[in-house]
């Protein structure tokens, strides 16, 4: 079979008698796995993040749009008010003399 065998630690002893060699792990002691898992965790925190500046952004936009949009009819009820002096909600005269 194999001249190489594995003990209950994990690590492979040489068949020489020569020191087993450790496996170095890059980038600061993680394995690839971890790596991965962070690469996606990252990359969806990301996503997160642009997908709720965005939200917001459109949002606020929205409410801006709906403010000025109401302003607007207020701004015009008072407009026709002064001019006619009729109430544009009522249509009631409020002329005093």
């Amino acid at each position: 079979m194999s001249d190489v065998s594995v003990p209950k630690n994990g690590e492979a002893e040489a068949p020489s008698g020569e020191k087993p060699r450790r496996r170095r792990l890059p980038l600061g002691g993680f394995s690839v796995r971890a790596r991965i898992l962070a690469a996606v965790v990252g990359l969806a925190a990301m996503g997160l993040i642009v997908a709720g500046y965005t939200v917001f952004f459109l949002q606020q936009i929205q409410v801006e749009d709906r403010i000025n949009a109401e302003l607007q009819a207020g701004a015009e009820e008072f407009v026709v008010l002064h001019e006619s002096g009729i109430d544009p909600q009522t249509g009631s005269s409020q002329m005093r003399v």
